[in-house]
């Protein structure tokens, strides 16, 4: 599965109606952890079941969304299981510990 960019809010609703799982990380181009676990969650979003959407919002594009979530601090990643959040990390995390959060 690949990863999906955000391009707005309208969007992101049309997908949380379509897909019970999202996996969404919350980065900006500017930030350098971002950067870093970029790879590593498309890595993982290859590998999760077909029913789970991986999705990629960039804060400074959808302000409004990240403070939908209440994200501070980037990048953030959350695991949302019928429009609730199930799973959070903040901060740059390992592959390992990355894969045990979107499972």
């Amino acid at each position: 599965m690949t990863v999906k960019n955000l391009s707005s809010l309208e969007e992101f609703a049309e997908i949380t109606i379509n897909h019970d799982k999202l996996v969404i990380d919350f980065w900006a181009p500017w930030c350098a952890p971002c950067n870093t676990l970029s790879p590593l969650f498309d890595r993982i979003a290859k590998t999760l079941p077909s029913n789970v959407k991986a999705l990629k919002a960039n804060v400074d594009e959808l302000p409004i969304l990240a403070q939908k979530f209440g994200i501070k601090t980037i990048p953030t990643v959350i695991v949302l299981e019928n429009s609730e959040i199930k799973a959070q990390s903040s901060g740059l995390i390992s592959e390992q510990a990355l894969k045990q959060l979107v499972a």
